[in-house]
């Protein structure tokens, strides 16, 4: 498994462009599958990873794909989530 974190830069005063990606693999469920766990048992089945077929095959927001009120409706979410 990989997290990925993206950087976008302004291009004009209404659109950015993603430059940036930089992903991040999940050291702990890899160790966990050889044998080495490093974080307690979780209460939940470990292991399920929904792959591309699970989604719409967009491993990213795409500016073709992406709405803008999708983005707006993902921020407040998001900050909504981070003060709880």
């Amino acid at each position: 498994r990989v997290t990925d974190f993206y950087s976008a830069r302004k291009t004009t005063p209404t659109r950015g462009q993603l430059y940036y990606n930089f992903m991040m693999i999940d050291f702990a469920d890899l160790l966990r599958r050889v044998g080495r766990p490093v974080l307690p048992k979780a209460a939940l089945p470990e292991g399920l990873v929904l792959t591309s077929e699970a989604d719409d095959g967009v491993p990213a927001p795409l500016s073709v794909v992406a709405r803008a009120q999708d983005s707006a409706a993902a921020q407040k979410v998001s900050l909504a989530a981070l003060q709880e």
